[in-house]
């Protein structure tokens, strides 16, 4: 196969890599492609795999990353984290674990839309279920022996199978994109991403998920407001709600990653104590559901629909608006983790062919009538008669 081909998206049909035959792109990356691929012959699993494949097999940094990629997830090998399944060198490629469902932005989006319920304690069990990914990458050596972080953590990064299974996606592959609210101001002022970036980004999504809203929405100078990290508006309106999370959101979002937790079980230990005081119920399955019957588990780019202070959308950054030297478009993402072009202000898609206005599902009516088998009432009527048949026992020997 040419290198034409292998840089067509369309001409994927009967492109074989390994065991696997590519079926469709899901986006782009740096430098690669992602696939869904399926299992051409035989029974051995798996059968469908997402597939991470070089552009151009012969770029050397590409062809690194990508085996840095696997080299990653197979040093994790996590049910919160995709599985390794192999590496291609001849095609630098790798494939991984596939995963349908819906993105943790998906699900904002549609709280957002009026569309489904994201409560406090669904909103904790998540973030939970996230520091619990992070501590297991965290307590790991990659390739390089440092410890593993994941460094461009966001809500499209976290994905909510059908079985309510989280799964935390992007570990070892390049970053596409930033986005400034998922930005710690470390990373930001040019340092390197450490385990406590990866803990302040956990702190501003669990804030985007309980206000509604994303961090620096509204900000004069979002690169100015990056670089401080003062989140103190947007804290104070969930703390306002949920004072028991008080503790936890500004240790988390402290500006100096030294004033965050130390230790990745201190965090947890944190969130949750805070999810008993808080309580309630939590179903990730039916949550990931009601995403994915609304049709927000695919998506096409649009606007940002946070509102500002002032209830003003923030400007789309025009083509003289110079963009952050250190923010670069974010990467919304499908099923795997696909990396797709966008601007600063767009995270969520929703395919074409679906309608652009939904409308939440109706209340359910007025329960049935209930309804008895003819075994209960012929039980009801028997237990009457010998109740009157011992009243009147009684009644002859007193």
């Amino acid at each position: 196969m040419d290198f034409n081909t292998r840089m067509n998206p369309a001409v994927t049909q009967a492109r074989k890599i390994g065991p696997f035959t590519l079926a469709e792109c899901l986006g782009e990356g740096a430098g690669t492609r992602l696939y869904r691929a399926v299992r051409s012959h035989g029974v051995r699993p798996p059968h469908e795999v997402c597939m991470r494949v070089a552009n151009n097999p012969l770029d050397s940094g590409v062809s690194k990353a990508i085996r840095n990629e696997y080299e990653t997830l197979r040093a994790m090998d996590n049910p919160r984290v995709p599985r390794a399944y192999g590496h291609y060198p001849d095609e630098s490629a790798i494939a991984m674990s596939y995963y349908t469902g819906a993105s943790l932005s998906d699900v904002i989006q549609a709280r957002n839309d009026g569309l489904i319920q994201l409560n406090i304690s669904s909103a904790l069990d998540i973030a939970i279920e996230v520091a619990h990914g992070l501590r297991h990458a965290h307590s790991m050596n990659g390739p390089a022996g440092m410890k593993i972080v994941h460094g461009h953590l966001g809500p499209q990064r976290i994905r909510i199978t059908p079985h309510g299974e989280l799964v935390l996606v992007g570990f070892g592959c390049i970053p596409r994109g930033r986005h400034p609210a998922y930005t710690p101001p470390e990373v930001a002022s040019g340092m390197t991403a450490t385990p406590n970036s990866d803990q302040w980004t956990l702190g501003s999504i669990m804030v985007e998920m309980i206000a509604g809203e994303r961090l620096y929405t509204g900000a004069a100078n979002v690169d100015d407001a990056v670089r401080e990290g003062d989140v103190t508006y947007w804290v104070q309106r969930v703390v306002e709600q949920h004072p028991e999370l008080a503790e936890s959101l500004m240790t988390m979002l402290a500006p100096d990653p030294d004033q965050r937790f130390a230790q990745n079980h201190q965090l947890l230990k944190s969130l949750l104590a805070t999810g008993r005081k808080i309580g309630g119920t939590v179903n990730r399955r039916s949550l990931a559901s009601s995403v994915m019957a609304q049709g927000h588990h695919l998506t096409t780019v649009r606007p940002e629909r946070n509102a500002t202070r002032s209830g003003t959308p923030p400007p789309l950054p025009s083509s003289t608006t110079e963009v952050p030297s250190f923010l670069d478009a974010p990467a919304p993402e499908r099923s795997m983790g696909a990396e797709v072009n966008g601007s600063p202000w767009s995270v969520e898609t929703v395919p074409e062919t679906q309608p652009t206005s939904l409308t939440p599902p109706e209340p359910p009516g007025p329960p049935a009538a209930v309804r008895y088998l003819p075994s209960e009432i012929a039980g009801t009527l028997l237990g009457s008669l010998m109740l009157a048949l011992g009243a009147v026992y009684v009644l002859m020997v007193v």
